[in-house]
């Protein structure tokens, strides 16, 4: 039970920490080539999305202790977990960076969703190496996207 109860954490942990990289956008703009919205609407539009990441994120963890039925979970259970919250992370991501930020905030929306890709690659080549309770590798997207005023963007 320990080692699920582990795993449950490390999985929590994980989801909050992509959560707070998702959220990287800035006002509600849809991306096509229009117009870039207000960063007020951006920022609604962003947090928004990562809204429906941390629904996404609270389901794969609720299925995942219900799976386990109190077992121990396997070395390929946690990648399976750890992938699955990645790839949810990541359509989050490529929503934000379809929104159109105000012209005058493009290059810190385009650094912060580079950065949210950076750690999520990087979690990906290294499923279950822990690293300081796994929010590190997304600390530089997170507080870019915390400053940015997508506070409800966390994993």
């Amino acid at each position: 039970m320990g080692q699920r109860r582990g795993f449950v954490i490390a999985l929590t942990a994980l989801a909050g920490a992509l959560a707070l990289v998702a959220c990287g956008g800035s006002s509600s703009g849809s991306g096509s080539g229009e117009g870039a919205e207000t960063k007020a609407a951006f920022v609604k539009s962003g947090n928004e999305i990562c809204k429906e990441f941390q629904m996404e994120r609270d389901e794969l963890v609720h299925r995942s202790i219900e799976e386990l039925h109190g077992k121990e979970a396997t070395v390929a259970q946690k990648k399976q977990a750890t992938f699955a919250l990645l790839n949810d992370w990541n359509r989050t991501v490529e929503k934000l960076g379809e929104l159109t930020p105000p012209a005058a905030d493009q290059a810190e929306v385009e650094e912060m969703i580079k950065a949210m890709k950076t750690a999520s690659m990087k979690k990906r080549q290294e499923p279950l190496t822990r690293h300081l309770g796994q929010a590190d590798l997304f600390l530089k997207a997170d507080t870019m996207a915390k400053k940015y005023g997508l506070g409800e963007c966390f994993v």
